[in-house]
């Protein structure tokens, strides 16, 4: 998965926070750009990893490494996003299931892998990106002039992505494991030039 504005946000601000941060992805410049900025906090809080997590077996090869080491994954953010930004016309059967695909296929391993890592006398949380196109329909006048309109696949994942949200939030609350997503629209780039 590509490291995008919004995990750099996410990382970042997790890291502000006092959290020990664990960051994959794909890219790996983004990733040392993102490291880098460590040099704002006492000690190190951002740890980078280049790592494809649709790749099931290096991430749970990560996720037993993490809990070696920390005990346990106290929060998942999951916010991995492969997917394109195909118009309609653009769209197959093959293109459609490969953007969905892109952001659910993870899901159940993801999910698994940090679900056995979970220390029943701790809390455990789980925090999806659904994505504001998981229950609104995109304002396609202004997302096309901005050349950013998600594609169909992605508005039908992100959906998909909340109900999970739902459906894990009742099943494991019994647990101590919350389960719930945020839903943002896009980032203005101005915002995050710092970051």
């Amino acid at each position: 998965m590509e490291l995008a504005i919004s995990e750099l946000l996410i990382s970042y601000g997790l890291a502000q926070a006092g959290a020990k941060v664990y960051v994959l992805g794909r890219n790996n410049e983004k990733l040392a750009t993102l490291a880098k900025r460590n040099s704002d906090f006492p000690q190190p809080r951002l740890f980078v990893r280049e790592l494809d997590i649709l790749n099931e077996n290096d991430f749970s090869l990560f996720v037993e490494e993490v809990i070696h080491q920390d005990g346990q994954v106290s929060c998942l953010v999951n916010n991995a996003n492969s997917a394109g930004r195909e118009k309609w016309e653009q769209l197959n059967k093959q293109s459609f299931l490969e953007g969905f695909e892109g952001l659910t296929q993870s899901l159940l391993y993801v999910y698994s892998s940090c679900f056995r890592a979970y220390d029943p006398t701790e809390k455990g949380n789980i925090i999806n990106n659904a994505s504001l196109f998981s229950f609104l329909a995109p304002n396609f006048p202004m997302h096309l002039d901005l050349n950013n309109a998600a594609a169909a696949h992605h508005v039908a994942a992100k959906g998909g992505i909340l109900q999970m949200t739902r459906y894990l939030s009742t099943l494991w609350a019994p647990l101590g494991i919350r389960v719930n997503a945020v839903s943002p629209g896009y980032f203005p780039q101005k915002e995050v030039q710092n970051v």
